[in-house]
């Protein structure tokens, strides 16, 4: 990665984390000096954020150089202060964090997916009830991925996220074909007035656009038989559901 995208890759992300944790320039500038006992400024903290940044001098009516890094030291206490590492802030790695990148590692699920369940179960002011209750929906989560029916809900979820790709392949192979634009005519032809297939007076096609028609009917076939394995799909998952929630909380007999 060139200088000029790591500039503007670590603007980016000090933004990204400064708008995450409610941060002013202003206000961030005085936390970061009651914590690090520094000498920060709102001007300081807009420079940071223009970093890579061509510098233009009033005084001098000329550009003057662009805007550096901050010093090591300053980026040490942006990444301690705001809880990531130092290579995420500065685009050297797109995890947030060492520990970030080893549990998605281990777990093979998305640095978004871990968040999420860190704003469930963490103690910061943008967790889920800013904190207070993390113990009760660490709880909750336990119990969720703990009950014996939770593997048969995330199997009924994975049948029917199957069935919709499946779906969804139909129109992008399709699109392949004869092209999105060409699709996009013949459903206006098919659901139009003109009866093309049936009707012996119906005005002559250009071939493209006949097997623009035959495709989309195709389309519409393939999608009809698929639609009631989607359907079925659909109630085993809730069915899966209501059986998860019985199970984590039983009705009274």
């Amino acid at each position: 990665m060139n200088s000029a995208n790591r500039s503007k890759l670590f603007c980016q992300r000090l933004k990204e984390c400064m708008d995450t944790a409610g941060h002013t320039k202003t206000s961030l500038a005085r936390e970061l000096n009651a914590r690090y006992e520094t000498r920060y400024t709102h001007n300081d903290v807009r420079r940071w954020l223009g970093t890579g940044t061509k510098i233009f001098k009033p005084s001098l009516n000329h550009l003057e150089g662009v805007a550096a890094f901050p010093k090591f030291e300053t980026i040490m206490n942006l990444a301690d202060f705001f809880n990531v590492d130092v290579g995420y802030l500065i685009g050297e790695t797109d995890m947030q964090s060492y520990s970030m990148e080893k549990v998605c590692n281990f777990t093979g699920l998305s640095d978004n997916a871990i968040t999420t369940i860190l704003k469930i179960t963490g103690t910061q002011k943008d967790c889920l009830s800013f904190g207070y209750e993390s113990d009760c929906y660490r709880s909750i989560l336990s119990k969720l991925l703990s009950s014996e029916h939770f593997f048969y809900f995330i199997e009924c979820l994975k049948e029917l996220d199957s069935t919709i790709c499946l779906s969804q392949n139909i129109e992008r192979e399709a699109e392949s074909q004869v092209g999105r634009e060409s699709l996009e005519i013949a459903f206006k032809l098919y659901n139009g007035p003109i009866d093309y297939e049936h009707d012996s007076n119906a005005p002559k096609l250009p071939p493209e656009q006949v097997k623009a028609l035959n495709v989309l009917q195709t389309v519409i076939d393939k999608k009809y038989d698929l639609s009631f394995s989607i359907k079925v799909a659909r109630y085993e998952l809730h069915e899966a559901f209501e059986k998860l929630v019985e199970n984590l909380y039983p009705r009274k007999k």
